[in-house]
């Protein structure tokens, strides 16, 4: 899981102004891949179960992956502690409940 990685919260630590540019940068090279990944998802489930959703997916997947960037890198954004089971939670919660895995794999 990317938010435990020890390398990331390695380079959290040491640089973090640059650590979340480049993780939260929207033409960066990791957000659109998770928005990506998350719309993907939420697609898929759409075409097996035919949700109705009030949103278009790629909105509702950037609002997920927002959402659960707030946890994962909150000791840099807001002087917390981070809380990746929260934030694979949310999204495990929103998107697949029958699937935890889910969650973990984009938090």
């Amino acid at each position: 899981m990317l938010a435990e990685a020890t390398g990331l919260r390695r380079r959290l630590d040491q640089e973090p102004t640059r650590a979340i540019r480049v993780l939260t940068d929207p033409p960066g090279p990791v957000q659109p891949g998770c928005i990506a990944f998350v719309e993907n998802l939420l697609r898929h489930d759409m075409e097996e179960s035919g949700p109705e959703l009030t949103v278009e997916p790629w909105d509702l997947a950037y609002a997920l992956v927002r959402l659960n960037e707030s946890f994962v890198y909150a000791d840099v954004l807001a002087a917390r502690l981070p809380d990746v089971a929260t934030a694979g939670g949310n999204f495990a919660d929103t998107h697949h409940p029958e699937s935890p895995e889910v969650g973990r794999a984009i938090a």
